[in-house]
């Protein structure tokens, strides 16, 4: 036989090799945000200056005993105080106009300005992730996995730093938290782990795992490491502070929300038929109190 209609035969000139899917396919990526986690000291819109100086002082002074007509003596105030510096983080997407005529799936202007969203956000992450390994107390053993026992000490320390057990988080590498999740395999009672529900993930945002004896364990790809051990950590509220700078006076860009230091603007090259979407972002951390949090150290 010959001459039949086959698909292979006429697929060259009535056919296609493959079509594109209108659906687009999101990749796995670190969601994570531990801004939730820190405590924002300010917002240096219109002040002049780039660097934010916080004072702190301890309120633990006591009284000592003293006769009936004896004159009272000072008592120093331990004082001390951090600075935090703002610093323009940015990102840009462009996208020719002959992508946009032909239809190419998923990369339309809308997305693009989400994804700079995005970057904001996981830049954010990225700044106070790095601030773990300055934490002065470290749980854990160097090349050694992460396990139930570290985070133990690391809760301990804590406690005996004074903090209290209320609003503790764990941020965790994935290779820790899994570490974590498999030596907790036999717990159970009022110490087993909770796995993260919808509601969980809208109350504290995307990267929460769950939670373990009484507080939240965050997978964070953002943790660092020295190529010898992941640096994760373990703190409460007021371990990590930021400041911002909102992008009122950035002329043509939009804040997102209203009134953020994240803004987004479009740039038109006509000349070369480009179009851009740029981000800027005027963010600074640094650790508010270090009695507030341990490092979490174990192998890569």
């Amino acid at each position: 036989m010959a001459d039949e209609v086959t698909f292979a035969g006429f697929k060259a000139d009535a056919g296609l090799d493959e079509i594109l899917n209108r659906l687009v396919h999101e990749d796995l990526h670190d969601r994570a945000d531990l801004m939730l986690t820190a405590m924002q000291v300010g917002d240096l819109n219109g002040t002049g200056s780039d660097t934010i100086k916080t004072p702190a002082f301890q309120r633990n002074n006591v009284m000592v005993a003293a006769g009936e007509n004896v004159a009272a003596v000072n008592q120093a105030v331990a004082k001390r105080s951090y600075t935090i510096a703002v610093a323009r983080q940015t990102i840009a997407f462009e996208k020719s106009d002959f992508a946009g005529i032909l239809g190419i799936a998923g990369v339309d202007l809308p997305r693009l300005v989400q994804m700079v969203v995005d970057a904001a956000s996981f830049r954010r992450t990225d700044i106070l992730a790095a601030l773990f390994p300055s934490f002065t107390t470290a749980k854990g053993t160097s090349g050694a996995p992460l396990g139930l026992d570290d985070l133990y000490d690391s809760q301990f320390a804590l406690t005996i730093a004074l903090n209290s057990a209320s609003g503790l988080v764990a941020a965790l590498k994935p290779k820790q938290l899994t570490e974590i999740q498999d030596d907790m395999r036999n717990e159970g009672g009022a110490v087993q782990f909770v796995a993260a529900t919808a509601e969980m993930l809208r109350a504290k945002g995307q990267g929460l795992a769950g939670s373990w004896n009484g507080y939240d364990l965050h997978s964070v790809d953002s943790v660092t490491d020295d190529a010898t051990d992941f640096s994760g950590a373990m703190y409460g509220p007021g371990a990590l502070a930021y400041a911002t700078a909102s992008a009122q006076e950035a002329a043509g860009s939009i804040p997102i929300p209203v009134g953020s230091s994240i803004f987004v603007e479009a740039e038109r090259t006509a000349r070369e038929a480009l179009s851009a979407v740029i981000g800027h972002d005027y963010f600074g951390a640094a650790i508010q109190e270090n009695a507030r949090g341990v490092e979490l150290n174990s192998g890569i």
